[in-house]
């Protein structure tokens, strides 16, 4: 008890910070990146049913990344359109696919496993993407070139 202004045997309780502050740039990438994952996941391993939770989630994903890539600091900027840019050429590239495999998906037994492992590389595409961006948004780093198809 070295502090004389405090007079009470107590310490004082700091504040918590919430666990999501939707004002943090850190979070609102954080949210883009998950969503992202969790949309083209949620497609690949879910039924016809589940699979509209799934295009919402990209749908969310995607209004938030539009709506901040043009403010907010300097580094969150090129996350945004760094996911941004993941999430269309991934549903391009889903849409793509899925049309292909109407006329693949006809062939027994090999025409589904096609498809499915062809959504399954657009999925890890997607995933390792949104893994590099989220490692380089947890140091608050730019991403150098965010119109690439690569990393």
């Amino acid at each position: 008890m070295n502090d004389l202004n405090n007079v009470t045997p107590f310490k004082r309780l700091k504040e918590k910070k919430p666990l999501f502050d939707p004002r943090d740039p850190k979070a609102q990438v954080s949210l883009v990146y998950g969503l992202s994952i969790a949309s083209f996941a949620i497609m690949l391993f879910g039924n016809q049913f589940v699979d509209w939770i799934g295009m919402g989630l990209g749908v969310a994903a995607l209004v938030v990344s539009a709506s901040k890539r043009d403010e907010g600091v300097f580094w969150a900027r090129s996350h945004f359109e760094f996911a941004l840019r993941t999430l269309i050429i991934g549903a391009v590239g889903w849409l793509l696919v899925s049309l292909v495999g109407l006329i693949i998906g006809l062939i027994p037994f090999l025409g589904p496993a096609v498809l499915f492992i062809a959504k399954a590389v657009i999925l890890v595409w997607v995933a390792v993407r949104c893994g590099f961006g989220y490692l380089k948004a947890a140091d608050t780093k730019v991403i150098e070139n965010p119109v690439t198809w690569l990393i």
